[in-house]
């Protein structure tokens, strides 16, 4: 069992797109025919060596098929990830079998009826974790199903985003034009439906209740029983790691914005990134210095 989860954000925390590519970074993501993500040198350098007591967990609101689009650097593919906003939990793509889980039957993450275990998913670490995250998602998710439907409809044709989609089939998500605020595009519908409404930028996400990344973390906590766990991201979105964790890295600008609303509790917990400072070396250098000081 590791001793350390390192609870990381990806979109500009462990990675970054094309608009902030820089000289020397590697392309480990694309869309099509087209470089989408980045890794700066230093930061691919601390993830190829990450010490062996460090279980990196990416914890996103990407979707299973977006968080396969990245091809790891030396093939190094993190062990686990959440992805979906924490409804949905991840072995190494080899051995998954992402059809399965995402199929909704009884039978996904587990047997097929009449042949005994599946030869792919008996070799996923964690298996029974795996089968029992969806199964608890399911669950957290069946009640709101009838109404992220009908919500999906009103939002689709509002006209008033630029995307409107459901995620793996378990949160809604709207994306505006550029510099318009997506709360303010939102009907008033999308509101007290028992969804929570959560914005980043020109981007909403609508989710039920128990898929936030602090629930993620805390899931994560007591089925793998770590010493300690490190997180990190750079939005509002990903605040909520910060209670359930030991430590959590953040850029200054974000602490700028939220850090006088955190209660002191959590600012006491708070690794912060100067400004200009790449932030992906940064979240991996204080996974490193966890490590040695375990």
């Amino acid at each position: 069992m590791k001793e350390i989860i390192f609870a990381c954000d990806l979109d500009n925390t462990l990675i970054h797109s094309w608009k902030h590519r820089r000289e020397g970074d590697l392309c480990i993501e694309h869309i099509g025919e087209r470089e989408q993500g980045y890794m700066s040198p230093e930061a691919v350098k601390l993830y190829g060596s990450l010490p062996e007591n460090v279980l990196l967990v990416p914890v996103t609101t990407r979707s299973v098929d977006q968080y396969r689009r990245i091809r790891w650097p030396g093939n190094r593919e993190p062990e686990l990830a959440v992805t979906t906003n924490g409804a949905i939990l991840l072995g190494p793509r080899d051995t998954q079998g992402d059809e399965m889980i995402l199929s909704k039957k009884p039978d996904a993450a587990g047997e097929k009826d009449g042949d005994g275990p599946s030869q792919r998913n008996s070799e996923i670490p964690h298996p029974g974790m795996i089968r029992q995250w969806i199964s608890e998602s399911e669950s957290a998710a069946a009640s709101l199903r009838r109404t992220m439907e009908e919500l999906l409809e009103i939002l689709s044709a509002s006209g008033r985003f630029q995307r409107v989609r459901t995620v793996d089939d378990f949160y809604l998500f709207v994306c505006c034009e550029e510099g318009q605020d997506p709360m303010d595009a939102l009907p008033e519908s999308a509101f007290g439906t028992g969804l929570q409404v959560v914005s980043s930028g020109r981007k909403a996400y609508l989710l039920p209740p128990m898929f936030n990344k602090g629930e993620a973390v805390r899931r994560l906590k007591g089925h793998l029983q770590p010493s300690v766990i490190l997180a990190a991201g750079d939005t509002e979105i990903d605040l909520s790691m910060a209670e359930p964790a030991d430590r959590m890295c953040i850029p200054e600008k974000l602490f700028r914005t939220c850090g006088q609303e955190m209660p002191q509790r959590v600012r006491e917990k708070l690794l912060i990134c100067p400004e200009g400072e790449d932030f992906s070396a940064f979240v991996l250098r204080e996974a490193w210095r966890c490590a040695e000081h375990m």
